[in-house]
């Protein structure tokens, strides 16, 4: 018995260190919004389909349970969700996740039902939310993004 705490000690720590270090190598991955396109208007309702790229930065592969988001468009609140269906990344690969997203701009957001009856230039858009790895030991990663897209019909 004497011999066998030494030996498991020996056997555990190292494994105990590397997954610490890999907590604090592993890059948070990035969330990129890629497209926006309009698929269906009408009075009560809008269907958008909304199109991220997810790009892994490190140097192995990296598997996501879920991403979570919020998302803005003209400084109106478009949608909040999560995408729980798992993903696998490849180092230093991206793919992208589609969501269907519907909306009632009658009720939040007027100004941005008149851009897309005249679509003219870019709009603006926030999207923030958090990147959960798919390892025990990782917490969710968050990450915030602005700028100007145009709406895809």
């Amino acid at each position: 018995m004497n011999r066998v705490v030494p030996v498991l000690l020996c056997l555990c720590l190292p494994m105990l260190f590397s997954c610490t270090h890999l907590q604090r190598e592993l890059e948070p991955p990035q969330v990129r919004l890629d497209a926006i396109a309009l698929e269906s208007l009408s009075l009560s309702r809008q269907r958008f389909r909304v199109t991220l790229e997810v790009h892994n930065p490190n140097a192995f592969r990296l598997p996501i349970a879920s991403i979570t988001y919020h998302m803005t468009l003209a400084d109106v609140p478009l949608t909040r969700g999560r995408f729980d269906e798992g993903l696998s990344l490849a180092a230093g690969a991206s793919q992208t996740v589609n969501l269907s997203v519907e909306t009632d701009l009658m009720a939040t957001g007027q100004g941005l039902l008149e851009w897309l009856r005249q679509p003219s230039e870019d709009l603006p858009y926030r999207m923030e939310g958090e990147v959960l790895p798919d390892f025990s030991w990782a917490r969710a990663r968050p990450y915030r993004q602005e700028g100007r897209i145009r709406l895809q019909h």
